[in-house]
């Protein structure tokens, strides 16, 4: 049997070794053993403020299906809650809110349903989103974005051949209840950047803003999900109208940076968040070396972990991919990892909707809900070709995993990187010659067992990671007494 044992070490402890007995009971047995513990002279910074970022989504639906309990009833929100908690303690940086029906990420309704008025108008549904935001902000404390969903390739005016014609094509849907009867359905917006759909739009998107800002979290909007193909000018004006401090987040194969909105002028409205998949690679130390921590704060690069990228987490990969995942992104130029699921669970899920079956199997929805709805299906880029649940089904509820539990020790270690690669630059309080070459041979040596992994050596490239990890560790040490 193995046991995995996390420690918490207290900030101020005294460094060196100490060992202690550990002992578990589990149906009617009991095991013990020995816990040895290295503390480094190091203090790791709060999950708050670790430079790297990481964005996970979050699947309501899923977790009432697997579950089998009533939506949105308290037995569900304590499910909801648990996922949102285990997030919260990676240091999720972005909530996602799908406000249309039968998105990209499988929900069969919009989040806030539309209510229908007896003179044609409508009011909205907002305690799913009020509580969702509030359950969130209860263990998460370095949210960067909220991402409003009310564009996806449902709702594009074009397709890769060309222009659509959107009033034939199944397209954007919200979910509308008549409240005197209860009755619920689904009903087709108009065709984006037109004034009928920005009318339509636009009640919702403000009052939404509202709701944020009375939580803090106004100056954190993001419309999306966009992919490769982008929104066209009008939708890009259009959303610009209703909300013109809002950038866009986008998941695709390559950067993209903005969208025009004005094809005269060529104004562009920026994207702000990019999950990316091509363009980074593990390059060798001795040529070149990169910072991802460095990046952009108005455009940020995450790392999209699909084929294609250096690091592959489709499937179940070996667990040390997930200890190496944090760290081979900054060392590869981004500052941090997205488009990863954390309740995702391959369910067997149908595909549904309008579009090529074999969509399913490109997208890698297998069988989770994501990308379930073909007429929304986010092409190759959809989340199973990526890791999809990084969390796992609890008898109670999502718990955490050997995945997860890797990638928060990978995390760790990656911002002892991140400190010790700070001071390395640092021109103001160099380091002592001696210290910075060994530093940079240390950081140099776990770049090329990085870059070993990546050339399939995955038999050598893990061995005797323990032993990197407690030089890592003694090493920001040394540079956090040099420099205090």
């Amino acid at each position: 049997m193995a046991i995995w044992a996390s420690v918490n070490v207290p900030k101020g402890a005294t460094p060196g070794r100490y060992a202690g007995e550990l002992s578990i009971e589990a149906q009617g047995r009991a095991f013990a053993g020995t816990l040895d513990v290295a503390v480094a002279d190091w203090t790791l910074p709060d999950v708050k403020d670790y430079a790297a970022f990481l964005n996970i989504y979050q699947s309501p639906d899923t977790l009432a299906q697997y579950y089998k309990v009533e939506p949105w009833s308290d037995a569900h929100w304590r499910l909801i809650e648990k996922s949102l908690a285990l997030m919260g303690g990676m240091g999720n940086i972005g909530l996602f809110i799908p406000l249309l029906a039968e998105s990209q990420m499988g929900n069969a309704e919009s989040f806030v349903p539309w209510l229908k008025q007896g003179d044609g108008s409508y009011r909205y549904d907002f305690s799913r989103f009020d509580r969702y935001i509030e359950a969130a902000l209860k263990t998460h404390d370095r949210l960067r974005f909220v991402c409003l969903n009310a564009w996806g390739y449902e709702a594009s005016n074009r397709t890769w051949r060309g222009p659509r014609d959107y009033a034939s094509f199944y397209g954007a849907r919200v979910t509308v209840v008549d409240p005197a009867t209860g009755k619920r359905e689904s009903m087709k917006l108009p065709q984006y950047g037109t004034p009928e759909c920005e009318a339509a739009w636009r009640p919702l998107l403000l009052a939404l803003r509202e709701r944020l800002k009375a939580k803090g979290l106004g100056n954190s909007i993001v419309i999306g999900i966009a992919g490769d193909m982008g929104p066209d000018p009008p939708t890009a004006a259009m959303f610009r109208r209703i909300l013109p401090e809002a950038g866009w987040l986008a998941e695709s194969h390559q950067p993209t940076r903005a969208y025009v909105y004005d094809p005269q002028t060529k104004a562009t409205v920026p994207v702000r968040w990019n999950s990316i998949v091509y363009g980074g690679e593990l390059l060798d130390p001795a040529v070149r070396r990169l910072y991802g921590w460095q990046y952009d704060p108005n455009q940020v690069l995450l790392n999209f972990n699909r084929s294609g990228c250096a690091l592959l987490l489709m499937g179940f990969p070996p667990p040390w991919s997930f200890r190496m995942w944090m760290e081979s992104t900054l060392v590869y130029g981004r500052a941090g990892n997205g488009r990863v699921g954390g309740d995702y669970w391959h369910i067997g899920a149908q595909l549904l909707g309008e579009g090529k079956a074999d969509w399913g199997a490109i997208g890698g929805s297998g069988g989770t809900l994501f990308n379930r709805y073909l007429h929304s299906h986010a092409d190759e880029t959809g989340l199973g070709r990526s890791c999809t649940d990084l969390f796992g089904p609890g008898p109670d509820g999502p718990v955490t995993t050997i995945r997860l539990e890797c990638a928060r020790e990978g995390n760790q270690e990656a911002e002892a990187r991140v400190f010790i690669e700070k001071a390395l630059l640092s021109k103001s309080r160099p380091l002592p010659a001696d210290l910075a070459r060994r530093c940079q041979q240390l950081l140099d040596e776990r770049t090329n067992v990085m870059r070993l992994w990546r050339m399939r050596c995955q038999d050598i490239a893990p061995f005797s990671w323990q032993e990197r990890s407690r030089r890592l560790f003694d090493a920001a040490g040394e540079v956090a007494k040099a420099t205090r």
